[in-house]
């Protein structure tokens, strides 16, 4: 590895290129730092996503008054627990997504989930509200090089036509649904569109909560929903079936 060959960077150059220093912090934390560090602009577009979801349920939580703008920043035991064990950050990371969709499903049952969860990230410096700014979404793009040809770069085309006809089975639920370069899963891009199929029927029972549950769970999937005035688009680089059926679960 060397600066030379273009296959090492430091965080400055990643700063510098535009890459939000709490995307930086989150791909940091995912990898045991006993392990090589997985750096990939796929990654960083599903951090990226991911952080910017949080963002909204922070934000949404907020609204609803479950937690407020004084908010501590306090970690949650179980947290702590997967940090005690030989600085485990990839289960730490874990405990969150468990602690997201607990925030994500709680509000009147357990109004202390959504304050647990973000407590836990304000402990770990992750505050949020910058990555809701359309301005994070312009400097991440320029910085992976995808503002224009955005297809190309992060791994994404328009389905195949196997793809687009599972899609069309589906009553158009997911509208145009797109798929990674290596070609649509026909299984996969099936069960998105039944979940896509029950984020509407959620909405239409204006049943927000679940809607959301559902819009964030398939992001923490690798799948990006768009809602246009004909229905829900969506595209995925790369879909985390085990995420998916954690999804479907809901």
């Amino acid at each position: 590895m060397a600066k030379s060959l273009g296959n090492f960077f430091t965080v400055k150059d990643l700063l510098e290129k535009g890459v939000p220093g709490e995307v930086i912090r989150f791909v940091l934390l995912s990898a045991q730092y006993r392990q090589p560090l997985d750096w990939t602009e796929n990654r960083v577009e599903e951090v990226t996503t991911l952080l910017t979801n949080w963002a909204r349920l922070k934000r949404k939580s907020q609204e609803e008054g479950f937690i407020s703008e004084d908010l501590k920043g306090i970690p949650d035991p179980r947290f702590v627990d997967a940090l005690s064990d030989d600085l485990n950050t990839p289960k730490a990371i874990s405990v969150l997504h468990e602690m997201a969709g607990e925030a994500r499903l709680g509000g009147v049952q357990n109004p202390d989930s959504p304050r647990n969860f973000f407590a836990t990230l304000k402990w770990l410096g992750f505050d949020l509200t910058g990555l809701l700014t359309p301005a994070i979404r312009v400097s991440v793009d320029a910085a992976l090089n995808v503002a224009s040809g955005a297809g190309a770069a992060a791994g994404i085309r328009t389905a195949s036509a196997v793809g687009s006809a599972v899609a069309s089975a589906a009553g158009h639920a997911a509208g145009k649904a797109t798929a990674s370069a290596e070609g649509a899963d026909v299984a996969l891009v099936d069960r998105v569109n039944r979940v896509v199929q029950k984020r509407a029927e959620a909405r239409r029972d204006k049943n927000f909560r679940l809607a959301d549950a559902f819009r964030d769970g398939l992001a923490e999937a690798g799948v990006i929903l768009e809602d246009t005035p004909t229905g829900t688009d969506w595209e995925s680089a790369e879909i985390d079936a085990a995420k998916l059926k954690e999804v479907e679960a809901l």
